[in-house]
């Protein structure tokens, strides 16, 4: 590998960035024991974008949820693949712009459970071929933006409790 190519890694208590000489990314990376493949992620992505339009679809004909709720506007989803195990993936979930203009006597608390919900139930509604361990999103009401990270560092599927735990309200 010639030093024009040679990657630079930077962590922060992992991986955050893999950055290369000339700007351009490996094909396949590998760290914390799993493989990203772009290809694989690729086509992987054709497939959960039909999963996902069909979670949203799910949300806005349910009546608990559709009453003035708006998007997520957009997601992006990555799979990663068990080095010990290559039938298992893992996957992390962004998404973005979800905003609910329904709801403008709800209290901060409440829309700090909602932001939780609405993702936990989109996250449901994709399947259990998902085993998410990173999530991001942002969600917005009448009491402002809330950002919502929960990452298990690739070790476990996120569960609700996590989800709601580190849901925060934007300054």
């Amino acid at each position: 590998m010639t030093e024009k190519y040679k990657p630079i890694l930077i962590h922060i208590f992992r991986v955050e960035n893999i950055i290369v000489k000339g700007g351009h990314l490996p094909d396949l990376i590998i760290w914390s024991g799993y493989i990203h493949d772009e290809f694989y992620a690729e086509d992987q992505r054709t497939h959960a974008a039909d999963d996902f339009s069909r979670a949203i679809s799910v949300l806005s004909d349910d009546i608990d949820f559709s009453k003035g709720i708006l998007g997520p506007s957009g997601f992006y989803i990555n799979v990663y693949i068990d080095g010990d195990d290559y039938s298992k993936t893992i996957h992390t979930l962004h998404m973005y712009s979800i905003i609910n203009n329904s709801d403008v006597s709800i209290t901060e608390d409440e829309s700090r459970t909602k932001a939780a919900d609405i993702v936990w139930y989109i996250m449901q509604e994709m399947g259990e071929k998902y085993c998410f361990t990173e999530i991001q999103a942002v969600y917005s009401d009448s009491n402002g933006s809330f950002s919502i990270y929960a990452d298990s560092m690739f070790n476990r599927e996120l569960t609700y409790k996590d989800i709601l735990r580190n849901t925060q309200k934007k300054p």
